[in-house]
């Protein structure tokens, strides 16, 4: 075939012309086909001609052209064709079959390629993207940098006092392109790989160099300090504190370290000879004064550390480094053993293996799910719900039971009341009576005393509620004021507590002051005086709007427990209590809304949800037995539900995405669904309760 014949050739040209393909030749040969296609299908379409159109002026008047500029005798069928584009092809179309970078009719060579390159923008990428694209290029870096070196050394050159000047940057610049020879060996296969290991090793060395210029310094300053005494010449300074130490890691061992091989006419004394170093500390007859022997060990200190520890140490790196690269590049050739189509016994095979992987999958998946920590909760949630269900339905048996032996009991002494009267009466019509009067059983009817139990309960719940006990908490909220021990017989204010001495509390004061003046509590004693935590004497007034939706499942139906829809409301959790409440509190003066419910939403939706106030449902308005209730101070809430049907509200998407992240506030949010197991504050279960039944929900 003609496309293998001239493929690589083509190949060849495509590695020395493309400088982008160049840095992918280090692979392997199936590797540099690969990039090489894909070079070609990303640049090659990109030069797809257009129909054939007749040239009307010009040259070519009158012949048939492409809209590319080429006449139509460049467009020979016989030209060769990527395998890509055999099947498409299209005797009016022409695809060009090698890269090119053609701007016009004008092709650049050399050094042009690079500047035409940023004139010829098919994509319309622009000239600073294109810019940016070809110095990402380290090659095409050392480029520019060569060719700016090369005109500054020709410019002194050209310049009679500069001129050895010139030769010094030309001769640097030499060495940069000595060193840009490099590009071409990354086309081949063995040199590849070993100029990438170069460039690792050249990034480790830059780090491992900060460690050897430590140990280099150290000793060479501590060297010079001991060795010569006040040198200002800067060079001499730096030969003997850096130079000299550098050379002695290389075997180049001073001389000056010991007084052994000292010769006076080598060195100066005053320090005025440029050419000779300074002369060490001499005493009297002209000999060193300074102890040899802490340079000698200065420098067996300095031989241990650089020589042996940290060059083998560098050597260790290289090679760790030449083995990884050398794993990477020298894998064996992998072998594709895909087939189309399976025989009939390995396809059963893999049917089997894939119907008992899936199996051992769903296994494992259905056991690391029985082992969650949210599993065992919720199992362990629904068998003491169990539980306490059983006992509840045992305890109402039990009740049962009993209320009809006392009412059995009941019946018996009432007849056997009804059967002495009759006897007393019996007798006394006899004549057998005494003197003094028949005494009378009073025998009343057991069914008017319930009713009259059952009013009297009802007027209590109705009422204010008969005791309160959050409000009697051994310990005050957020303080550590105890409150004085109440029981319930005496929470009343009816009865009578003469060992009642409750202390005052007012937040930031406690004492024993009398509070005679201030109101006294609706439901009765606290063991505490004073108004606590609260802003007033008295009644503090209360919000607590409850924020509902349907809870939906993953299709956006609603969830069902039983018969009966489950409803979802916003819970929060405040620093101070550990239990979750609804998003309200108690109103300050010009307050509409409570500070919590402020700190969810933003202004907008704080007027929204004020509009809806007005239209939402009222479900309690009373006292509440919350834990900073006083005898003079106690919350009174109006509770009020705001339900939505529809799950596209927009203080519902604000919510939603609430309890999503973490608030900046100190308050956890989360929708929370309708439960009777719920732990919440003060009295907001019976409150929930409440609504749950508004809505017919479960509870």
């Amino acid at each position: 075939m003609e496309e293998d014949v001239n493929e690589p050739i083509f190949v060849q040209k495509l590695a020395i012309s493309s400088t982008k393909a160049s840095k992918y030749m280090a692979y392997s040969p199936s590797f540099q086909q690969h990039c090489i296609r894909s070079w070609i299908k990303e640049n090659i379409r990109k030069k797809e001609c257009k129909y054939y159109v007749e040239n009307t002026a010009g040259e070519f008047s009158g012949k048939e052209i492409c809209m590319c500029g080429y006449r139509k005798a460049s467009h020979s069928e016989e030209a060769v064709k990527h395998e890509e584009f055999l099947e498409t092809w299209d005797p009016k179309r022409h695809v060009s079959e090698e890269p090119t970078d053609a701007y016009g009719d004008i092709t650049f060579t050399g050094s042009g390629q690079n500047v035409g390159k940023f004139f010829h923008d098919p994509d319309g990428f622009g000239f600073r993207r294109k810019a940016v694209i070809y110095f990402s290029d380290p090659w095409n870096q050392f480029d520019v940098v060569s060719i700016c070196i090369f005109i500054a050394g020709l410019a002194c050159r050209l310049t009679p006092t500069a001129f050895y000047e010139g030769r010094i940057i030309l001769a640097l610049d030499f060495n940069i392109w000595c060193l840009h020879l490099m590009a071409i060996f990354t086309v081949n296969k063995n040199l590849g790989p070993k100029i990438i290991i170069v460039k690792r090793m050249m990034k480790d060395i830059f780090f491992f160099l900060f460690l050897l210029v430590v140990w280099v310094v150290a000793y060479g300053v501590a060297n010079q300090a001991i060795l010569v005494h006040n040198e200002e010449r800067l060079e001499w300074i730096f030969r003997g504190a850096v130079y000299e130490p550098y050379l002695t890691i290389f075997g180049h061992i001073p001389e000056k370290i010991d007084n052994k091989d000292f010769d006076i006419s080598r060195c100066t004394v005053a320090g005025t000879d440029p050419l000779k170093p300074k002369c060490p500390v001499l005493s009297d007859n002209n000999q060193p004064a300074f102890p040899h022997w802490v340079t000698i060990i200065f420098l067996c200190i300095y031989l241990l550390f650089a020589n042996i520890l940290l060059l083998n140490l560098l050597i260790a790196m290289f090679n760790h480094l030449h083995l990884l690269i050398e794993r990477i590049f020298c894998k064996p050739k992998t072998r594709k053993q895909f087939k189309e189509k399976l025989p009939e016994n390995e396809e059963t095979v893999l049917l089997s293996w894939e119907t008992f992987m899936k199996e051992n999958y769903l296994t494992d998946l259905r056991n690391e799910l029985n082992q969650s920590t949210d599993n065992k909760i919720r199992d362990t949630s629904e068998k003491v719900g169990m539980m306490v269900d059983s006992l509840e339905r045992d305890k109402e048996r039990q009740c049962g039971i009993v209320e009809k032996r006392l009412a059995h009991l009941e019946e018996q002494a009432l007849q056997s009341a009804k059967a002495l009267n009759w006897i007393m009466n019996a007798l006394k019509n006899k004549g057998y009576g005494c003197q003094d009067e028949v005494p009378l059983l009073s025998v009343s009817n057991s069914k008017s005393i319930d009713t009259a139990d059952m009013n009297s309960t009802e007027e209590s719940e109705d009422g204010k509620p008969q005791y309160h006990l959050n409000a009697r908490q051994l310990i005050y909220p957020a303080s550590s004021v105890k409150r004085f021990p109440v029981p319930d017989e005496k929470v009343p204010w009816e009865v009578q507590f003469a060992a009642y001495s409750p202390t005052i509390y007012n937040s930031d004061s406690v004492s024993r002051a009398n509070s005679e003046n201030h109101k006294e509590n609706p439901v009765g004693r606290t063991g505490l005086e004073g108004k606590g935590k609260l802003y007033w004497f008295g009644p503090n007034r209360a919000l607590d709007p409850i924020i509902t939706r349907w809870k939906r499942s993953s299709d956006d139906s609603v969830s069902k427990t039983g018969t009966k829809k489950v409803l979802e409301f916003i819970a929060i959790k405040c620093k101070e209590y550990d239990r979750w409440a609804f998003p309200g509190g108690v109103l300050q003066v010009g307050e509409t809304l409570p500070k919590r419910l402020k700190q969810l939403l933003n202004t907008k939706l704080q007027e929204e949800v004020q509009s809806m106030l007005g239209a939402a449902t009222k479900v309690y308005e009373g006292y509440v037995d919350d834990p900073r209730n006083t005898d003079n101070a106690w919350v009174e809430t109006t509770a009020i539900n705001i339900h939505f049907d529809d799950t596209k509200h927009s203080v519902l998407e604000y919510l939603n995405t609430m309890c999503l992240q973490d608030s900046n506030t100190g308050i956890s949010v989360r929708w929370q669904a309708v439960d009777q197991k719920i732990p919440l504050y003060g009295n907001h279960k019976e409150i929930l309760q409440k609504v749950a039944q508004i809505h017919n929900a479960h509870y």
